[in-house]
């Protein structure tokens, strides 16, 4: 057969020239064709390794939240589901604030709070029997100031004009959008105007 086959192209030139042509052509496309697939499977691994870095990043700064446990001179005490990272003054208004006989000479007020931590405030009784007989009380601003970022229901009610109705519609807001960035932005809440914002910017904070 194959001696066969070797007698036509003896025979017949243009039929060698031919074939080998299409050989070189043959080959041409297989060896684009391999190429062209390692290029692609470069590029696919890739584009993944990009994807997996982008996702573990936005894990990694994703915000954590806390739940810690504050009792004693407080107006509201209780569970406080805040952010990781925020410290012990920045509480004090999601529980109403401090009642008037707050000691806070034995309490480190910039002190990170830690998930599962039980915080108690003692009154100034408690801090006479703990020989501290000149206690600051919650003097400090930041005591008074009601957060609109991680206040409750029952903490943003102690404000004046707000009742459940409205502190539900700032805890739905900030839920939607995300914390709020200056004070301002509570105008935009369903109901606020600038009459009622000018009644509480003098006493709240973000």
């Amino acid at each position: 057969m194959f001696y066969k086959i070797f007698l036509v192209f003896k025979k017949d030139k243009k039929l060698v020239k031919k074939a080998v042509i299409a050989l070189v052509v043959i080959a041409a496309l297989i060896i684009s064709f391999v190429l062209d697939k390692d290029q692609n499977d470069n590029s696919i691994s890739v584009v993944g390794n990009d994807e997996i870095c982008e996702d573990e990043s936005l894990y990694y700064e994703e915000d954590k939240t806390i739940v810690v446990d504050i009792s004693g001179a407080v107006k509201n005490p209780g569970i406080v589901i805040t952010l990781e990272g925020t410290r012990l003054y920045e509480i004090f208004s999601e529980v109403g604030g401090l009642t008037e006989d707050a000691c806070l000479d034995s309490v480190n007020q910039a002190a990170f709070l830690q998930d599962q931590q039980k915080i108690y405030i003692p009154n100034k009784e408690e801090g006479k029997n703990s020989g501290i007989y000149n206690c600051q009380g919650p003097s400090n601003s930041y005591a008074s100031l009601i957060n609109i970022n991680s206040a409750s229901s029952e903490a943003l009610q102690t404000l004046n004009g707000v009742g459940p109705v409205t502190a539900q519609k700032i805890i739905d807001f900030r839920t939607k959008n995300g914390p709020f960035k200056k004070i301002e932005q509570l105008m935009d809440v369903s109901g606020i105007g600038q009459k009622t914002y000018d009644s509480l910017k003098d006493y709240i904070t973000v």
